[in-house]
């Protein structure tokens, strides 16, 4: 019999689970619905190439968690998303504003890509002087 109890609890003590808890459903549909909405427009902040909506990480599960309590308090989504980028900054936002501390974030690609054609034509005009000479 202590066999048995001292195999039973060394295969408690060594067996591999990792069973994670079932995500939190709201009773109601469209809360559920709103925050699958609302979540889509918010970046993973541990992925961050995911949406907040997506992401299995502990942290964006918390935030549905929360964002799941505001709604239920009655909060707007202006306010839900005021809420976050107050607490996370813009980075959580996957459409930042334009605003200059983000110009470079938005005029970055073209600036980067005027550059490319200007060295292009640069470097062509160039070849044509020295294989004309």
């Amino acid at each position: 019999m202590k066999f048995w109890i001292g195999f039973f609890l060394c295969w408690q003590l060594f067996s591999v689970t990792d069973a994670r808890e079932a995500p939190l459903l709201a009773l109601d549909s469209a809360v559920e619905q709103r925050l699958n909405a609302i979540t889509q427009d918010f970046r993973c902040l541990v992925c961050q190439n995911e949406s907040m909506a997506n992401s299995q990480a502990d942290l964006a599960q918390d935030l549905r968690r929360e964002i799941r309590h505001l709604i239920q308090s009655g909060k707007t989504d202006d306010d839900i998303k005021e809420f976050l980028v107050n607490r996370y900054g813009d980075f959580v936002l996957y459409q930042p504003p334009l605003k200059p501390v983000t110009w470079l974030l938005w005029w970055g690609p073209l600036l980067i890509l005027l550059c490319a054609v200007f060295l292009m034509i640069h470097t062509v005009n160039f070849s044509k002087k020295v294989t004309h000479q």
